[in-house]
């Protein structure tokens, strides 16, 4: 009868915790785009090459590139020079785009985001890709140049800041 008590108390707690907002809550109402360099200019991905990637079949080893780059989209002008496409409208007085350029090796894997914070005009923002279940694929390919795209609520800031976990 005790276990009986016991495995239910824990059984319970583990509901509510899963029920009670336990883990990542959407801070900022953030949608992650996982390769929004479908939808860019080619000459904005152009100029904004990163180091180890191939681009047109040559490896951009080169110390001159940076290893990652982000930009922030605040403006509807903005947002015109990067992109040609997106799959939302924004509201620019009520949102903005956190861009992460850099070189991946898996392109087939999705990202998420698992942590946000602001601090002193800054957003960070912690990504991680998304293990692929049994069966699917998540095999290492030639590294290309990705990028993710965050819409969020429109904050303050001056920079983000971007990390993989």
């Amino acid at each position: 009868m005790v276990k009986r008590i016991v495995a239910l108390g824990v059984f319970l707690i583990i509901v509510i915790g899963l029920f009670s907002g336990c883990g990542n809550d959407n801070k900022y109402n953030a949608v992650l785009y996982s390769d929004a360099t479908v939808w860019m200019h080619e000459d904005f991905l152009i100029e904004n090459l990163t180091r180890d990637a191939v681009y047109d079949g040559i490896p951009l080893d080169d110390p001159l590139y940076p290893k990652n780059i982000t930009h922030l989209i605040q403006s509807k002008e903005d947002f015109d020079k990067v992109f040609t496409e997106f799959p939302t409208e924004l509201d620019f007085e009520k949102e903005m785009l956190c861009i992460y350029i850099f070189s991946c090796n898996y392109m087939g894997l999705s990202y998420e985001i698992s942590e946000m914070s602001l601090e002193d005009n800054m957003l960070k923002i912690e990504v991680n890709f998304v293990m692929p279940g049994f069966g699917a694929s998540g095999s290492a390919t030639v590294p290309k140049q990705r990028c993710l795209a965050v819409k969020i609520d429109r904050l303050d800031i001056e920079t983000v800041e971007f990390s993989e976990k």
